[in-house]
């Protein structure tokens, strides 16, 4: 069901609310950098949803550039590599 104009903006609103509180439960609940980062992931993730053909475009944009990501959390495991690429390369296609 495609939302009419009226409700577009109430739904954008209703987002962004809800990014603020997981922010601020998560804040006082840990502290200000875990927070921080929860919320933009939250809203990351809440865009994607909202816009999946730019969130699967900007994905393919990210990963090639996302080596030092990789490294970081796979600590150069060629294992890791290949899972990333293999991610990558039919969503490319």
């Amino acid at each position: 069901m495609i939302p009419s104009r009226s409700q577009v903006p109430r739904e954008n609103l209703i987002f962004v609310l809800l990014t603020i509180a997981v922010f601020l439960v998560i804040n006082f609940s840990n502290s200000f950098q875990v927070g921080f980062f929860s919320a933009v992931i939250f809203f990351c993730l809440g865009f994607a949803y909202k816009y999946p053909r730019k969130a699967l475009w900007e994905f393919l944009i990210y990963l090639p550039f996302s080596g030092t990501v990789t490294y970081w959390i796979g600590n150069g495991s060629t294992l890791f590599i290949f899972l990333k690429d293999a991610l990558y390369f039919p969503a490319l296609m």
